[in-house]
Formats: structure tokens, C-alpha cells, sequence
């Protein structure tokens, strides 16, 4: 049985299909816990602390607790053998992210801590601690206290980091170089990569100035790596590919052509009412979709939605419109770039609030209706950010994207239409009728 990722086993939690975890060998990005952390404990809470802060302070991870995961003779690498639920009422879940706070400098951002299956009346569970990928302006984290806090000696401190399944110790050299590194960047030219804080700003901008505070918002962002302040051609051959980017699909749902192109900030903002792409000198690209009844987003499956009924995402809208924008990145903007890897984030805005569902699968032209069974899940959140790596090609990091999409409503990547090979294949999207 092959490995789950974190996504991969986060979906299996909200599917209720635990059992899928069976198998699954910790690694880099995933631990299995039986026990609870006892945080009456001052070791415990160190524990609590060197394990969050070592997925922090490497590309993030999950922690999945209620797991049997014994060690085995002559095997490194453990694997999960048995699913034990935990009991609900022994786990203070409140004490969880204090000790996080307290322990760890600086704070992770977005660990979150939760309980499948969810329902307050279920009295066991498994609790998922997931640790996502942080800004790397802020590592290293640094667990505050090495010893027991009441210890007569104080002030030591450590930095952990996942290798594999195990946690390693920067040494006194890591260290050196960590302190050396941010010396060397203060006072000086900032770094040209743009940083999440002004990423999210983009965003706020935006649903801002569209009047969009209280709708559900999809955004797509390419962060891109340190490069020129101002790309070749950007206030002219990057300006007119705003409206003249060559789609797959004439007719399908790819959204660049009629849009009024303006300039703020020294950057290209192309604005209709209900999709904005904002496109920075450096490189840095905001796409922002509204999600409504007669949006790309909304289109068909909302024409005649009673009153209070979810607003449902059009799976094909969704994946092609995804699919865009990366090739817009790679075919636009990555070759005027140069070297070095970019760095994505999804954003899904106030999606649960105002009941947004997405069906798994997609229609056919017989019955369009037919891939929707039952009703469709809806949100579990209203505020999903995620970040990732760029995987190498448009289709490769459209189904990244995708993948953290379909997870915000518990759908496995096996749910995501139009995948072929772990890429969202163009040959398949251009061969709809």
C-alpha cells in the first residue's frame, strides 16, 4: 500500500475512512501519534513544541494522533498498523495552541488543531495537528526552553527540524549560519522574492476595492523568485497578453479577453465585476474569481437555486479556469523571470459562510446532472490559505492547487476531473464537446 501525503490523509479523515491510513510510514511531512500529548507535563509540552516547530521548520506536516505505529526490529521508517481513537474527554484541545504560542518563538502561522469525525456527540476520534508550510522570512523556530522550565538552569534554547521520519537538532554551526544570514539581509536591499504579508495584502486589496468583503472569493497567486524589480516587456508585451493570453478553448471558461487594463502601484490590474487579475512589475500575480450564480465560477448548476439552497462551483469552470492561470504564469511570466522556483498559494474566502459546495467528479453532455448525488459537501471553512512549491509544469501545479481546493470540502485528489498522471491534462480539457 503506497504512502498517503498529508493531503492525502487529511482527505481520508474527512471521508470518515480512517483505515486508509493503515500502512502509511511516517516521513518528512507526516507523524502518528497513539497518545495524546499529557500537557499537565512540562516534558510534554516540549514535546508538543519540538514536534510543531520542526515541521514548521521544514516544508510543514501533519501529526495524527490516535495511530498505532510501533517500532520494528532492523525497520528505521514506522508504520501506521492500527487505528486506536482517542477519547475526546481526556484532551484538553484548548491547551493546544497556548503551549504552541508559549514555546515556540516565533509563532507558527495557521497550525490548526481539530478532531475527526468532527461531531461534538462523537466521543472518540483521531485529532489531526496540521502544520502548514510557514514564510521563510520567519524560520527558524526556536523551542524556547531545552530543559524543564523549573530546571535551575534557564535560557537554552534549540532548533528542530524534520529529516524523514526522524527529528534532527540544528547544531551550533546551523545556527551561526541562521543569525549570519539574517545579519546580512538587515539594512540592506529587501529580498525581491514578495512576501506572503504582501501577497494577502494583494488579495484584501482587491476584494476591497470590487466591494467582495462579505462574498466567497477564489484567488490564485504566483509568488516568483528573486529576480528584476521590472520584467522584459512588462508595461507593454505583459500588458497586452492580459487580453490576448492564447486559451485552450475559445469557448470554455478562461477569463482573458474583454477586460479594461489600469495601473496602480506601478502594476497592470485587469478588472471585470467579477474576476480581477493584478499583475506586479516583478512578477507577482493575483487572479481573484467571485463565486456566484451568474459567475464563471457559478455557471448552470445555480440558474434555478431555490432560496438558501448551497451555491454549487461548476467542477469544469473550476479546474479550467485553475489551469489558466498557470499556463499564464508559465507561458507570461516565469520565462521573463529567470532562474530560480516560484512559490504558489490558493486563498478560498468565506466559502462556508455562504454555503458554497463543490461536487466530486464531473458532468457529461447526456446528463449533465447525473456526477451530482445526493448533496454535494459544502465548505468546512471560510478562511483557506495554502501554499506550495511550484512542481515543474501548468498542469502539475494546477492539480497542486486543485488538491487544496477539493481538501477545504473533503475530496480525495481522485475527485479533481480532467487529471491525468498527477497534472490536469489539456489534452482531455480540449477534447470536451
Amino acid at each position: 500500500m503506497a504512502s498517503l501525503t498529508p493531503g492525502q490523509i487529511v482527505d481520508a479523515l474527512a471521508g470518515n475512512d480512517c483505515n486508509r491510513l493503515i500502512g502509511t510510514d511516517e516521513s518528512d511531512q507526516v507523524d502518528f501519534k497513539l497518545a495524546p500529548y499529557q500537557l499537565d507535563e512540562n516534558h510534554q509540552k516540549w514535546e508538543l513544541a519540538k514536534d510543531v516547530a520542526a515541521f514548521a521548520n521544514k516544508r510543514g506536516g501533519v501529526i495524527v494522533i490516535g495511530v498505532e505505529c510501533p517500532k520494528r526490529v532492523n525497520e528505521i521508517v514506522e508504520t501506521a498498523t492500527n487505528i486506536r481513537p482517542v477519547r475526546k474527554a481526556v484532551v484538553n484541545l484548548q491547551q493546544y495552541p497556548s503551549v504552541v504560542d508559549a514555546w515556540i518563538y516565533p509563532r507558527p502561522e495557521g497550525v490548526d488543531f481539530r478532531w475527526y469525525p468532527p461531531d461534538a456527540a462523537e466521543e472518540s476520534g483521531l485529532l489531526l495537528i496540521e502544520v502548514p508550510a510557514q514564510r521563510r522570512g520567519n524560520i527558524p523556530f526556536i523551542v524556547r526552553d531545552m530543559r524543564e522550565p523549573d530546571a535551575e538552569f534557564k535560557g537554552a534554547i534549540g532548533i528542530p527540524r524534520r529529516d524523514g521520519a526522524r527529528i534532527i537538532w540544528e547544531t551550533a554551526q546551523d545556527i551561526h549560519r541562521h543569525i549570519t544570514r539574517k545579519s546580512s539581509n538587515a539594512g540592506g536591499s529587501p529580498p525581491a522574492q514578495p512576501e506572503i504579508d504582501h501577497a494577502r495584502t494583494r488579495v484584501s486589496t482587491i476584494e476591497q476595492q470590487q466591494g467582495w468583503e462579505v462574498l466567497p472569493v477564489y484567488t490564485l497567486q504566483a509568488l516568483p523568485p528573486e529576480g528584476p524589480d521590472i520584467l522584459d516587456g512588462f508595461y507593454d508585451e505583459v500588458r497586452g497578453s492580459l487580453n490576448n493570453h492564447q486559451r485552450l478553448r475559445e469557448a470554455g471558461f478562461a477569463p482573458w479577453q474583454n477586460f479594461d487594463i489600469e495601473l496602480a502601484e506601478g502594476g497592470l490590474i485587469a478588472r471585470r465585476n467579477d474576476i480581477v487579475t493584478w499583475v506586479e512589475p516583478s512578477g507577482l500575480a493575483t487572479h481573484s474569481l467571485l463565486i456566484g450564480e451568474n459567475t464563471y465560477l457559478g455557471w448552470y448548476y445555480n440558474e434555478h437555486r431555490a432560496e438558501g439552497a448551497p451555491l454549487i462551483i461548476h467542477p469544469i469552470a473550476l479546474v479550467e479556469t485553475t489551469l489558466e492561470f498557470f499556463r499564464y504564469v508559465y507561458l507570461q511570466l516565469r520565462p521573463r523571470c529567470g532562474g530560480g522556483a516560484w512559490r504558489f498559494r490558493i486563498a478560498c474566502h468565506r466559502l462556508q459562510s455562504n454555503r458554497i459546495s463543490l461536487p466530486r467528479g464531473h458532468p457529461t453532455p447526456h446528463n449533465p446532472w447525473a456526477f451530482i448525488y445526493g448533496q454535494p459537501p459544502l465548505a468546512s471553512s471560510d478562511e483557506w490559505e495554502r501554499e506550495f512549491d511550484e512542481a515543474g509544469s501548468s498542469g502539475r501545479d494546477a492539480f497542486e492547487a486543485l488538491q487544496r481546493v477539493y481538501a477545504l470540502f473533503g475530496h480525495p485528489p481522485a475527485a479533481i476531473p480532467l487529471v491525468t498522471d498527477n497534472a490536469v491534462s489539456e489534452n482531455l480539457l480540449t477534447g470536451l464537446p
